[in-house]
């Protein structure tokens, strides 16, 4: 099944010192709780992609731990940007975004191509 695993259990037990000190400021990749993760590019843009409770995203993870869709916001000097890279109803994150869309949503925002602008493959 195609899907984000919500497993972190044994990759939280492994790292779990690194994960209790990551700061969302700091550039790289952080994991959220075991819900998600976040990635900050070079260009200063930043992605968070969350699943599980309190998610606009499935709820209930199937038998390997994995959800269909997950939530994404995207953000630049600690202010929402979503709106910029996804159609969203006017909210700040746009949720049930399937993991083939969240790849071509990653690409985009670290290389800073926003709605209406092509890509350059």
């Amino acid at each position: 099944m195609v899907g984000f695993n919500c497993n972190y259990e044994r990759l939280a037990q492994e790292e779990k010192k690194e994960i209790l000190i990551c700061e969302p400021s700091k550039k790289g990749k952080t994991i959220s709780e075991r819900k998600g993760f976040s990635i900050e590019f070079s260009n200063g843009n930043s992605i968070s992609v969350q699943f599980g409770t309190h998610m606009y995203c499935d709820q209930t993870p199937d038998k390997t731990g994995s959800v269909k869709n997950a939530e994404i916001a995207i953000m630049r000097e600690r202010k929402f940007i979503t709106r910029d890279y996804v159609e969203t109803d006017g909210d700040d994150v746009q949720g049930y975004v399937t993991p083939d869309e969240v790849a071509e949503i990653i690409y985009r925002v670290s290389r800073g191509i926003k709605i209406g602008e092509r890509p350059i493959w």
